[in-house]
């Protein structure tokens, strides 16, 4: 299926009947740089927190239950803002390398992983500088009230878009995210509503399913325990 660039604007239901419908049919594509950054993000998040202590009850809790518990926080705060920079910036080039993608399949060209990853590569900088100004102006916006943050998320959505496609620096591609929003602001909440959702559900799903993997994997690991022991036994007894 061929895609090409929208004549004129589309609504909602039909832009994310268009996204769908890409990303359907470049799926082999589109899920290289999301796959490689789940398992990377995944590696590196346990391999980080196998580097967390336990913590350990004192046995004084009065006296010294605190300063432990500080020492401990103290100890597991730089492998959390760790795990939170790196899965962040990770997160940051699998959307650049997706939305370049998505640019080439408008534009009729030829779309690889390689293409995407050398444009994200060369507006790297201002990528990952653009994305923490967004992300820090909505973490004060939904600190504060809520709708703040709901704002400013909603005004600087199509940031990395801009930077991607338009190869603006910083400011201009926050102003022009701002000015692409204008008038437009019921429309963009929604998609990113629904992008929200379907992210959840999928969080959801997902895990329910590895849920069962484990499950599953246990169970057949007791049974097999048992039935070995029950073998050796019978043995033993002959």
């Amino acid at each position: 299926m061929a895609f090409r660039k929208p004549s004129r604007e589309l609504s909602v239901t039909e832009i994310l009947s268009f996204s769908f419908g890409l990303y359907i049919a470049k799926f082999d594509v589109m899920l290289v740089p999301f796959l490689f950054i789940s398992v990377f993000n995944t590696f590196v998040t346990n391999f980080l927190w196998r580097l967390t202590p336990v913590f350990e009850l004192p046995q004084n809790v009065a006296e010294e239950f605190f300063l432990q518990f500080f020492n401990y926080l103290a100890t597991i705060f730089p492998l959390i803002v760790a795990i939170i920079v790196i899965n962040w910036i990770m997160a940051t080039i699998a959307n650049g390398i997706v939305v370049k993608l998505s640019s080439e399949a408008l534009e009729g060209k030829t779309m690889s992983v390689k293409i995407g990853l050398n444009s994200v590569w060369s507006n790297l900088l201002t990528l990952l500088t653009a994305s923490l100004i967004v992300s820090i102006l909505t973490v004060f916006g939904l600190f504060f009230f809520v709708i703040p943050g709901i704002i400013v998320a909603t005004m600087f959505s199509l940031t990395v878009q801009v930077v991607m496609i338009e190869r603006l620096g910083v400011l201009a591609s926050l102003y022009r995210s701002r000015k692409l929003v204008a008038n437009r602001w019921l429309k963009v909440f929604i998609i990113l509503s629904m992008i929200m959702l379907l992210t959840v559900m999928a969080n959801i799903i997902g895990q329910a399913i590895s849920n069962s993997v484990t499950s599953f994997n246990t169970t057949m690991a007791l049974v097999i325990e048992k039935v070995s022991f029950h073998r050796l036994s019978c043995q033993s007894n002959l």
